[in-house]
């Protein structure tokens, strides 16, 4: 997939890189400390924009199948990638609506669902984001990570003084 479209979902995760498109030096500290400068040493990374399994297949497996047999994809594209991204939610077929009063809590159990489905297949949380990325090396420090290791979210995502002066200078600050 080729991010040419604006949506929330890519104004969020191209948060996680610098100007000159390289992973921020933060993911290397924040969370379980394993992402660094080699995720973008090549010159493509790969994003999930969506999965999704039927009703009547769920909770057998087949999503996590789906999801660690990426790396197999031959693809004179896909086969250079190094590191597969993804921002597990609920498939939009399968979003709560949004007259729907328990609307939250469904999102959140879906969420959690498919994130643990990313997890089983060797996917880890990016410092502390809702981001989750795969290393196709399987001797990269984050395919050592436990699945109940891995780290928790937090919206709170710290900044370095430079990207905070660098938003104070255009008023653009998060709160």
């Amino acid at each position: 997939m080729f991010m040419d479209e604006e949506s929330q979902e890519t104004h969020e995760f191209s948060g996680l890189f610098t100007d000159r498109a390289l992973l921020k030096a933060q993911f290397s500290r924040e969370g379980t400390g394993v992402w660094g400068a080699e995720v973008t040493e090549r010159p493509f990374i790969a994003y999930i924009e969506g999965i999704r399994v039927e009703p009547e297949y769920r909770g057998q497996g087949v999503g996590r199948w789906a999801l660690e047999r990426l790396l197999e994809v031959k693809d004179p594209y896909f086969g250079t990638v190094d590191f597969i991204f993804a921002w597990p939610t609920p498939h939009p077929k399968d979003a709560p609506k949004r007259d729907d009063p328990n609307r939250e809590q469904i999102w959140d159990t879906q969420t959690a669902r498919a994130v643990k489905t990313f997890q089983c297949a060797g996917y880890r949380r990016v410092g502390t984001t809702a981001f989750f990325c795969l290393a196709r090396d399987p001797n990269h420090p984050s395919r050592r990570i436990a699945l109940e290791q891995d780290a928790q979210y937090s919206k709170n995502v710290t900044m370095n003084q430079d990207q905070l002066v660098k938003m104070l200078a255009l008023g653009q600050l998060p709160w």
